[in-house]
């Protein structure tokens, strides 16, 4: 299904139905459109014949923090470069080389959760959205650069930390923007677009 920052590109009714929920594990597919990455509990899985296919199971060596429980990815596709990062008590923002198939580091999250992760490849960063909805900034290593807070802008009771299922929150990022994507029951039933220079938010899709 197509969509834009104002929703789908077919506007008709099971438009909106898309197979996204908390608990559903993140997805990163490589620019070959076939090799896929998962995370399972402290493990980075790989597909390299794409979902469905045999799996290999990637824990991080020793030498880096344990990977307590893998919560978003995102993968810069110029250096195939992927970002993980991890919940539960400090968190850390790991980095693992596609490529090369070694892991590069791990940077602390400074106990920051997040609920997305995206590479924005117009600025060569990546942008999060954690659980206190907050919009953050890092730089390729996983250095936080900026935090804006969104909880006086996006409305009450978008991110029920209470019950997960009943209202997730995803992102997207590109051409220098932000999606904050809201699913419910398995429908988008919001879009808020964040304008990363400015930090600029507003809603541009309602379900």
């Amino acid at each position: 299904m197509a969509w834009t920052n104002a929703g789908p590109v077919n506007r008709g009714r099971p438009a909106g139905a898309v197979a996204v929920e908390t608990g559903v594990r993140p997805v990163a597919v490589g620019p070959n459109g076939r090799e896929a990455f998962t995370l399972n509990g402290d493990e980075l899985v790989w597909w390299p014949q794409g979902l469905g296919g045999s799996k290999q199971r990637l824990t991080p060596p020793a030498t880096l923090p344990r990977l307590s429980w893998g919560a978003a990815l995102a993968l810069d596709a110029r250096s195939g470069v992927l970002a993980v990062a991890s919940l539960d008590g400090e968190g850390y923002f790991y980095r693992y080389d596609t490529r090369r198939h070694s892991w590069l580091g791990a940077t602390s999250l400074r106990n920051r959760d997040l609920l997305g992760l995206a590479f924005d490849a117009q600025n060569g960063q990546y942008v999060g959205l954690s659980s206190d909805l907050e919009l953050i900034i890092y730089d390729t290593q996983g250095g936080q650069k900026t935090v804006t807070p969104l909880a006086q802008v996006l409305p009450a009771g978008t991110y029920d930390a209470g019950a997960p299922l009943k209202a997730a929150l995803t992102l997207a990022a590109g051409s220098g923007v932000a999606a904050i994507v809201r699913v419910s029951g398995g429908v988008v039933s919001h879009i808020w677009t964040c304008e990363l220079a400015g930090g600029r938010v507003q809603l541009t899709y309602k379900d």
